[in-house]
């Protein structure tokens, strides 16, 4: 099956999951997402820990060290399959978006003038004005409760 990632992130998928994702966090914590640092302070041992728009799992993977189940939440297609792969059983991944309102949505992927996808950038929101091309998915949208 021929995905849309890209070879960096498909070849990604061949490195263990704890060697890729010790590595990310740490470099998501010193770069832009600080509070991964802070989690066990954060979050309280045990219960169950929702990760909301999973992206590649880096928080679900942080998350499995605390909680006793997480549950990690990723409307689009392609990062939920690499996630599914990546955790391995860690987290439990649902490709859906959560929203206000259950139904059907659509997840708008910008495509950089070069044709890769910019997955970090989807959104339920046609906002991606300055982008030329986007990808649409067709996605199941729920709410949490």
């Amino acid at each position: 099956m021929l995905m849309p990632l890209s070879f960096r992130e498909r070849l990604t998928m061949l490195i263990p999951p704890s060697v890729f994702y010790r590595q990310r966090i740490a470099q998501e914590a010193r770069t832009g997402e600080p509070e991964l640092a802070l989690l066990p302070e954060l979050v309280p041992r045990g219960g169950i820990a929702v990760d909301v728009g999973a992206n590649i799992g880096f928080f679900a993977y942080a998350l499995a060290d605390i909680a006793d189940r997480v549950l990690a939440f990723e409307p689009n297609p392609d990062y939920a399959f690499f996630a599914r792969w990546m955790l391995r059983g860690r987290a439990e991944v649902r490709e859906l978006a959560l929203s206000d309102a259950s139904g059907r949505g659509s997840l708008y992927v910008p495509i950089s003038d070069e044709g890769e996808l910019l997955h970090l950038a989807g959104s339920l929101k046609q906002s991606h004005f300055q982008f030329r091309n986007v990808k649409v998915y067709d996605v199941e949208v729920r709410t949490l409760d």
